[in-house]
């Protein structure tokens, strides 16, 4: 239950298993497959009814939000970026080991798969 102005209360709008597998254009398997896992929030109303509020299913949503391809590339590329400074300890086949800075590294690695 939420409070708004004036110190009404206004209740929380809620669905079933089967209006959120209609919403997401999934399957009620699904839904409550991610209801027994734990994944979705809900209120148990009897013994076979469920009930997901609207801001449960919306934070559940926002948790599943991936960011584009692009923007992953550019994390990613941020985080190889902090590591250009450093030093790793490689092992040939051999069994000999030497020290490489990450950049030397990559163009090694990249020479190989061309």
């Amino acid at each position: 239950m939420e409070c708004c102005q004036g110190g009404k209360a206004k209740l929380e709008t809620y669905f079933t298993v089967h209006e959120v597998a209609r919403k997401l254009r999934k399957s009620e398997i699904s839904v409550s497959r991610w209801l027994r896992e734990g994944k979705l929030p809900y209120t148990q109303v009897s013994e076979r009814r469920r009930l997901i509020s609207e801001s449960d299913l919306q934070n559940f949503l926002d948790r599943r939000r991936v960011a584009s391809p692009k923007k992953r590339v550019d994390v990613v590329n941020k985080h190889v970026a902090s590591f250009e400074d450093r030093s790793l300890k490689t092992e040939d086949r051999a069994g000999d080991t030497r020290e490489m800075d990450v950049k030397s590294l990559r163009k090694e690695i990249s020479q190989l798969w061309r």
